[in-house]
């Protein structure tokens, strides 16, 4: 269950997750702001969790996400 910050704490809460991981830049880069996904908590774990598990990129673990919430 996602947790409601704003009721919880007061606050509204969002994470910024890379969406191609920094650990894999071979050179110095720029970071932009389209290089970013802003995520919940829950989602950023489970996005992290799922590129551990998968070889999947970014927009396929949104996909396969986004799917499994609506369902």
């Amino acid at each position: 269950m996602q947790e409601d910050f704003l009721a919880r704490y007061g606050v509204n809460y969002i994470e910024a997750h890379h969406k191609t991981p920094i650990s894999t830049f071979t050179s110095r880069r720029s970071v932009t702001l389209a290089d970013f996904a802003l995520l919940c908590p829950n989602c950023h774990k489970a996005v992290h969790i799922y590129m551990k598990k998968t070889e999947s990129d970014y927009d396929d673990i949104r996909t396969s996400i986004r799917a499994k919430l609506l369902t």
